[in-house]
């Protein structure tokens, strides 16, 4: 995921053409760790210059609750 994010980032600040015709649309929620939240939210108002009717929410957790979360379900 972070090594799309970086290059998602390349592309758009490499890239001074119109918006493309698949902008997402409404509210997109990105869920991430927040060693990489700078580089998120860069790649987010980025995206947001091209794609102006898409809004962000933004939950960034610590490594150790995202391994949590990924593990296996627990049974009682």
């Amino acid at each position: 995921m972070p090594a799309a994010v970086l290059a998602q980032l390349t592309v758009t600040l490499s890239t001074d053409t119109a918006a493309p015709l698949d902008c997402a649309q409404g509210r997109l929620a990105i869920i991430g760790s927040t060693a990489f939240e700078p580089v998120v939210r860069e790649a987010a108002d980025h995206y947001r210059d091209s794609c102006r009717k898409v809004t962000f929410s933004f939950d960034m957790r610590g490594s150790g609750e995202g391994l949590r979360g990924a593990g296996p379900a627990s049974r009682t």
